[in-house]
Parts: C-alpha cells; structure tokens; sequence
C-alpha cells in the first residue's frame, strides 16, 4: 500500500516543477527559459542546482542548452509524463564538494610520499594531457586520469579508492553533459595543463603546502567552469 519516502535533491524538484510548467503550456517548442540568474532568484537556489537541473532536462531530451544562448525547449510535448531518474547517488555539486576537501590533502601527501614511479606516472599523464589539448579536443579523460595519478601518489590507499571512484562517476550522464557544456563554452585545456603542471613542479619539489594550494585552486577553478555566472 505505501512505498519508502525518498528525499529528493533539489535539481530533480526544480526539473520536475519546470516540466509541469510545459505541461501547462506556459512555454512552447523554440521558447527559451529563463536566464539562470533569474532561475536562482524565482527557486531560492544556487546557481550550480539550477545548472544541474537544466542539464536533466537536456538528458531527457526537453531542452537544448546553446553555449552562451540559454536553455531552449526543444520538446514540449515529452514533458508529459517525464520522470527524471538521474538520482541515484551524489549530486555533481556534492562530488566536488568532497573533492575540494580530499584531493587538496592527498597532494599534499603525495609531496611527500610520491616515488619516482609516481613521478613518472604524473608526467606521462601530463604528456598526453598537453597533447591532446594541442590538438585541439576535450582532454576530459587525461585530466581525471592525473587527479587519480596524484591520489595514488599520496601512498593512501583509501584517497586512491576514493578517487577512483570519483572517476567512475565522472562518466555518468548528468555529469559529462555538466562537462560539456563548459568545455564548449571555454577554452580549458590550457588552462588546466598549465594548473596541472604546477600541482606536479610542487609535487616534486616536496612542497606539500604548494601541491595542496595548486589543486585546491583548480578544483575552485573547475566549480567555476561548471557554474558560471549568468
């Protein structure tokens, strides 16, 4: 007769509530959705779960999100009766949340305990890294494989697992299409080789206080990429 109550995250609530307004015809196929600035002040929400809500939206196939043009409905009418089952375990928000407060740690311990292996391992990973940005193409696979390359550095083989896992669910769909659209709307490759390599130079020259600072700083700089203002 009853089933469990789950506790849904806020970015499913808004999907849901801005679907019900399709439903009701309040926007038709083409129209495009309010800005997101205007998304956080009409929810109470950040910025970041109205991002994650619309990328739902877009996995569902009910709108299309233009790099610098906004979100545009694409499908009205599979609205109705849309279910999102995106929630199965952590939202983009709270991994990086958990990484900020990881990662930076097990640079720091990887500064110190790092071999020569390690180091080897980190500046190949950084090798094709800069390749493949060079190139020209979405260096999103290289860039996760250093951050595990740096937790397997720290000799703690719980950071390492934990990391890993954070890989894995760096593939999943809400995520990589969070990733997408910041890779489509800036140029980060650059960027993050350049962040990369100072993570790694601290690393091998034993300054845990500078390789926890590097990573801390991308991380923060990552948040920024998915989340941008506006």
């Amino acid at each position: 007769m009853f089933t469990l109550v789950k506790r849904q995250k806020a970015y499913i609530q808004i999907a849901e509530q801005i679907t019900e307004s399709l439903r009701r015809g309040d926007f038709k196929n083409g129209d495009r959705l309010p800005a997101v600035r205007e998304l956080e002040a009409r929810f109470g929400v950040s910025r970041s779960t109205v991002r994650e809500a619309l990328s739902a939206l877009e996995l569902a196939g009910i709108v299309e999100i233009r790099p610098g043009q906004g979100a545009f409905v694409r499908a009205s009418d599979q609205a109705e009766g849309a279910r999102f089952e995106l929630d199965h375990g952590q939202s983009p928000t709270e991994v990086l949340e958990a990484r900020l407060i990881i990662e930076p740690e097990g640079a720091r311990l990887a500064a110190e305990r790092a071999t020569t292996e390690d180091m080897q391992a980190l500046a190949d990973v950084l090798q094709i890294l800069r390749a493949v940005v060079a190139e020209g193409k979405p260096a999103v696979a290289s860039d996760i494989q250093f951050h595990v390359a740096v937790a397997k550095a720290s000799g703690n083989s719980l950071i390492h697992e934990v990391i890993r896992g954070v890989a894995d669910y760096l593939g999943e769909a809400l995520w990589h299409s969070l990733r997408e659209q910041a890779w489509a709307e800036g140029d980060l490759g650059p960027i993050y080789v350049q962040q990369h390599a100072r993570t790694l130079k601290a690393i091998q020259a034993r300054n845990g206080d500078e390789a926890a600072q590097s990573m801390r700083e991308h991380l923060l700089h990552v948040q920024q990429d998915l989340y941008p203002e506006g």
